[in-house]
Protein backbone atom coordinates (compact mmCIF):
# COMPACT_ATOMS: atom_id res chain seq x y z
CA UNK A 1 0.00 0.00 0.00
CA UNK A 2 1.10 3.25 -0.75
CA UNK A 3 1.55 5.85 1.75
CA UNK A 4 -1.54 8.28 -0.12
CA UNK A 5 -3.67 5.22 -0.04
CA UNK A 6 -2.79 4.51 3.95
CA UNK A 7 -3.85 8.15 4.45
CA UNK A 8 -6.96 8.20 3.07
CA UNK A 9 -8.40 5.13 4.99
CA UNK A 10 -6.86 6.19 8.07
CA UNK A 11 -8.66 9.66 7.58
CA UNK A 12 -11.92 7.65 6.72
CA UNK A 13 -11.55 5.67 9.60
CA UNK A 14 -10.87 8.73 12.37
CA UNK A 15 -13.86 10.20 10.02
CA UNK A 16 -16.43 7.29 10.72
CA UNK A 17 -15.44 6.93 14.51
CA UNK A 18 -15.67 10.53 14.89
CA UNK A 19 -19.02 11.23 13.18
CA UNK A 20 -19.57 7.83 15.37
CA UNK A 21 -18.89 9.35 18.75
CA UNK A 22 -20.57 12.61 17.62
CA UNK A 23 -24.45 10.77 16.94
CA UNK A 24 -23.51 8.41 19.90
CA UNK A 25 -22.10 10.22 22.42
CA UNK A 26 -22.24 14.18 21.68
CA UNK A 27 -26.20 14.58 20.15
CA UNK A 28 -27.58 12.29 23.06
CA UNK A 29 -25.14 14.61 25.21
CA UNK A 30 -26.40 17.69 23.81
CA UNK A 31 -29.96 16.82 23.89
CA UNK A 32 -30.25 15.49 27.47
CA UNK A 33 -28.34 18.85 28.66
CA UNK A 34 -31.53 20.61 26.66
CA UNK A 35 -33.88 18.62 28.09
CA UNK A 36 -32.71 18.83 31.96
CA UNK A 37 -32.51 22.83 30.77
CA UNK A 38 -36.25 22.99 30.25
CA UNK A 39 -36.75 20.77 33.55
CA UNK A 40 -34.99 22.95 35.21
CA UNK A 41 -37.09 26.52 33.48
CA UNK A 42 -40.16 24.69 34.01
CA UNK A 43 -39.17 23.70 37.64
CA UNK A 44 -38.05 27.53 38.34
CA UNK A 45 -40.92 28.31 37.05
CA UNK A 46 -43.21 25.85 39.26
CA UNK A 47 -41.33 27.11 42.51
CA UNK A 48 -42.21 30.58 41.49
CA UNK A 49 -45.42 29.86 41.00
CA UNK A 50 -45.74 28.16 44.77
CA UNK A 51 -43.38 30.93 46.00
CA UNK A 52 -46.29 33.69 44.45
CA UNK A 53 -49.46 31.09 45.70
CA UNK A 54 -47.19 31.10 49.45
CA UNK A 55 -47.17 34.95 49.33
CA UNK A 56 -50.73 34.76 48.37
CA UNK A 57 -52.16 32.49 50.80
CA UNK A 58 -49.91 34.89 53.58
CA UNK A 59 -51.35 37.69 52.77
CA UNK A 60 -54.99 36.17 52.31
CA UNK A 61 -54.23 35.19 56.60
CA UNK A 62 -53.40 38.19 57.20
CA UNK A 63 -56.44 40.04 55.34
CA UNK A 64 -58.87 37.25 56.78
CA UNK A 65 -57.18 37.87 60.16
CA UNK A 66 -58.03 41.71 59.71
CA UNK A 67 -61.95 41.41 58.05
CA UNK A 68 -62.76 38.28 60.57
CA UNK A 69 -63.73 40.92 62.97
CA UNK A 70 -65.94 42.23 60.31
CA UNK A 71 -67.69 38.66 59.15
CA UNK A 72 -68.32 37.99 62.87
CA UNK A 73 -70.17 41.43 63.02
CA UNK A 74 -72.28 40.98 60.59
CA UNK A 75 -72.72 37.64 61.12
CA UNK A 76 -74.38 38.91 64.49
CA UNK A 77 -76.93 41.28 62.77
CA UNK A 78 -78.51 38.34 61.87
CA UNK A 79 -80.80 36.33 64.57
CA UNK A 80 -81.16 32.63 64.43
CA UNK A 81 -84.56 31.87 63.61
CA UNK A 82 -85.03 28.66 65.64
CA UNK A 83 -83.94 30.29 68.75
CA UNK A 84 -84.89 34.12 68.54
CA UNK A 85 -85.51 34.26 72.59
CA UNK A 86 -82.10 36.44 72.43
CA UNK A 87 -84.18 39.22 70.03
CA UNK A 88 -86.81 39.10 72.52
CA UNK A 89 -85.38 39.58 75.47
CA UNK A 90 -83.34 42.73 73.78
CA UNK A 91 -86.95 44.29 72.77
CA UNK A 92 -88.33 43.70 76.06
CA UNK A 93 -85.09 45.59 77.84
CA UNK A 94 -85.04 47.81 75.67
CA UNK A 95 -88.79 48.93 76.59
CA UNK A 96 -87.88 48.65 79.90
CA UNK A 97 -84.95 50.90 79.41
CA UNK A 98 -87.02 53.38 77.65
CA UNK A 99 -90.02 53.27 80.56
CA UNK A 100 -92.47 51.58 77.46
CA UNK A 101 -94.91 48.82 78.26
CA UNK A 102 -94.45 46.47 75.65
CA UNK A 103 -96.50 43.29 74.72
CA UNK A 104 -94.82 40.95 71.68
CA UNK A 105 -98.00 39.33 69.94
CA UNK A 106 -96.69 37.06 67.12
CA UNK A 107 -93.26 36.08 65.33
CA UNK A 108 -93.95 34.78 61.84
CA UNK A 109 -90.27 33.19 60.13
CA UNK A 110 -90.94 34.17 56.40
CA UNK A 111 -88.56 32.56 53.34
CA UNK A 112 -87.86 36.03 51.12
CA UNK A 113 -87.95 35.42 47.67
CA UNK A 114 -85.17 33.42 45.51
CA UNK A 115 -82.12 35.53 46.27
CA UNK A 116 -83.37 37.38 49.00
CA UNK A 117 -83.00 37.45 52.76
CA UNK A 118 -85.30 35.30 55.01
CA UNK A 119 -87.06 37.45 57.90
CA UNK A 120 -89.12 37.08 60.95
CA UNK A 121 -92.02 39.52 61.69
CA UNK A 122 -92.47 40.32 65.23
CA UNK A 123 -96.06 42.62 66.16
CA UNK A 124 -95.30 44.77 69.43
CA UNK A 125 -97.99 47.07 71.21
CA UNK A 126 -96.01 49.53 73.27
CA UNK A 127 -97.32 51.77 75.57
CA UNK A 128 -95.86 54.70 76.86
CA UNK A 129 -95.33 58.45 76.59
CA UNK A 130 -94.15 59.97 72.96
CA UNK A 131 -90.67 60.68 73.80
CA UNK A 132 -90.17 57.17 75.26
CA UNK A 133 -91.42 55.76 72.13
CA UNK A 134 -89.27 57.58 69.99
CA UNK A 135 -86.22 56.50 71.98
CA UNK A 136 -87.40 52.93 71.92
CA UNK A 137 -87.32 53.44 67.74
CA UNK A 138 -84.19 55.03 68.05
CA UNK A 139 -82.29 52.04 69.81
CA UNK A 140 -84.25 49.81 67.73
CA UNK A 141 -82.97 51.58 64.89
CA UNK A 142 -79.22 51.56 66.31
CA UNK A 143 -79.38 47.54 67.55
CA UNK A 144 -77.16 45.32 66.54
CA UNK A 145 -79.71 43.44 64.65
CA UNK A 146 -80.56 44.16 60.99
CA UNK A 147 -83.94 45.26 61.29
CA UNK A 148 -86.80 47.42 59.51
CA UNK A 149 -90.08 48.49 60.97
CA UNK A 150 -92.84 47.64 58.38
CA UNK A 151 -95.60 49.32 59.95
CA UNK A 152 -96.26 51.75 62.50
CA UNK A 153 -99.63 52.75 64.09
CA UNK A 154 -99.67 55.96 66.51
CA UNK A 155 -102.58 56.65 68.66
CA UNK A 156 -103.21 58.72 71.77
CA UNK A 157 -104.56 57.00 74.78
CA UNK A 158 -105.76 60.14 77.07
CA UNK A 159 -106.17 60.06 80.90
CA UNK A 160 -108.47 62.53 82.36
CA UNK A 161 -106.63 65.27 85.47
CA UNK A 162 -108.60 66.61 87.73
CA UNK A 163 -108.06 70.15 88.41
CA UNK A 164 -109.64 73.03 89.54
CA UNK A 165 -113.34 73.95 90.19
CA UNK A 166 -114.47 69.70 89.48
CA UNK A 167 -113.06 70.39 85.66
CA UNK A 168 -111.51 67.47 84.11
CA UNK A 169 -108.45 68.44 81.36
CA UNK A 170 -107.71 65.85 79.07
CA UNK A 171 -103.52 64.95 78.22
CA UNK A 172 -102.03 63.63 75.38
CA UNK A 173 -99.18 62.27 76.54
CA UNK A 174 -99.65 58.75 76.89
CA UNK A 175 -99.67 57.32 73.35
CA UNK A 176 -100.36 53.35 72.34
CA UNK A 177 -98.30 52.34 69.05
CA UNK A 178 -98.26 49.03 67.16
CA UNK A 179 -95.55 48.30 64.98
CA UNK A 180 -94.28 45.43 62.61
CA UNK A 181 -90.62 44.95 62.80
CA UNK A 182 -89.23 42.78 60.14
CA UNK A 183 -85.88 41.00 61.59
CA UNK A 184 -83.46 39.32 59.02
CA UNK A 185 -82.54 35.55 59.72
CA UNK A 186 -79.37 33.71 59.34
CA UNK A 187 -79.70 31.86 56.40
CA UNK A 188 -79.94 27.85 56.89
Amino acid sequence: MNPKRKIIIISSISGIISLIFVFLVILPLINGIKKDSAEIISNNSSLKLLQDQENNIGNLKNRHAEVNPDFVRINNLFIDSAVPVGLIQFLENTAKDSRIKINIFRADFLKGAKNSWNYMNFSVNLTGSFSDFMKFIERIEYSSYFSQITSLSIREISQETPVQNNKSLTTPETISADLSIKIYTKWN
